[in-house]
């Protein structure tokens, strides 16, 4: 799959859980439901380094995404 449907489909899956997203500038931000955790962000273009995905999914388990 590529970038952009990768991330739609956490997108989706990030809002059904409660994050917040929104999108600003170059990068998207997921707010998690629990207000004690910080945002996770990420670039909007898979132009990023190779890991920027890796480190985007363990940020989001950090942070209450539930589905895997």
């Amino acid at each position: 799959m590529s970038w952009d449907g990768d991330l739609r489909k956490v997108r989706k899956r990030a809002t059904a859980q409660g994050f917040r997203v929104e999108k600003r500038d170059e990068f998207w931000f997921f707010w998690p439901a629990d207000r004690e955790l910080p945002a996770v962000r990420i670039g909007g273009t898979p132009h990023h380094s190779g890991r920027a995905w890796d480190n985007f999914m363990a940020a989001m388990k950090r942070s209450g995404d539930r589905v895997y």
